[in-house]
């Protein structure tokens, strides 16, 4: 197939998707109001979500696909080559425009940090956008037998720069699903450092007072640096972090870790934890809703 077709069907795609998209955005808030009513009609919307974490690693192949097949040709000119590389961008553009959808479909469950879900979410339409451009990029650089070297040149640097964006959103996104610390928890120390990682989700600081209240206080605080708060982190703070706050609940907020999230039930009532919905809910069976 000419890469002249693949241009009229990626074009095709997109104009599809922007329909879909408008379609999508309009009944977003519609379909979540109805998503909790039984017996009611099916909901495709929760259904479909969970899936953006599977169709997502597609985009990242075909990118990095169009990237070896440009490595290759540029050393190897060939014409099959060329037709592959057109290839894989039209289906990348499928690939982006699914992963979009499906994006912001899971954004409806809420329970994201507004800023860090707005930075993934721009991110990665940037990547579609230029999945776009590099199709139209390699279809004017190479038509016909002649390459148009200021032409290929672009391609190769939109191409380069699209698969740099694709990184910062592949990244954005595990940190809402994983956490800031996911890939640098059991990182070597001065990993960390240059990182800047080292306890930048430790929540609860000490008040002042319980720092010089005696050898009851300074106990009490050891066993909460050394046992609580390492349960908590390694249990709770990737749904309960910095951008991922599910159910409004985040423990990287002392004022918000006591007094509670959407539930409105009080968290932690210190001194008291059998009254704290925090207790109650780890202490709840794993089938439980």
């Amino acid at each position: 197939m000419t890469n002249s077709r693949w241009i009229q069907r990626g074009w095709t795609l997109l104009l599809l998707a922007a329909v879909f998209l408008i379609l999508t955005n309009s009944s977003l808030a519609a379909d979540a109001g109805d998503s909790g009513d039984e017996g009611g009609p099916f909901q495709w919307f929760p259904f479909l979500a969970p899936f953006h974490s599977v169709v997502l690693h597609l985009p990242i192949g075909f990118v990095l696909l169009a990237c070896v097949f440009e490595v290759c040709a540029m050393r190897r000119p060939n014409s099959e080559v060329r037709g592959m590389i057109g290839l894989t961008h039209f289906l990348c553009i499928f690939a982006s425009i699914a992963t979009i959808a499906l994006g912001l479909m899971r954004a409806m469950d809420g329970g994201y940090e507004e800023k860090a879900l707005d930075s993934h979410k721009w991110w990665g339409v940037a990547v579609g956008f230029l999945t776009i451009g590099t199709l139209i990029l390699h279809h004017a650089a190479f038509k016909g037998d002649n390459e148009k070297k200021p032409l290929a040149a672009a391609y190769r640097v939109v191409l380069a720069v699209n698969f740099g964006i694709l990184s910062i959103a592949g990244h954005l996104g595990g940190n809402l699903t994983h956490g800031s610390e996911y890939l640098v928890a059991n990182a070597p120390q001065f990993v960390k450092e240059i990182l800047d990682h080292d306890d930048d989700d430790d929540p609860m600081e000490p008040d002042a007072g319980v720092e010089d209240g005696g050898a009851a206080a300074s106990g009490a605080l050891a066993h909460f640096n050394g046992k609580v708060w390492p349960a908590l982190e390694a249990k709770c703070i990737r749904c309960h972090g910095k951008e991922k706050k599910k159910g409004g609940y985040t423990l990287v907020d002392k004022g918000i870790a006591f007094k509670g999230g959407d539930s409105e039930l009080e968290a932690i009532v210190p001194g008291n934890p059998a009254k704290s919905y925090l207790v109650e809910t780890i202490l709840l069976p794993e089938d439980d809703e």
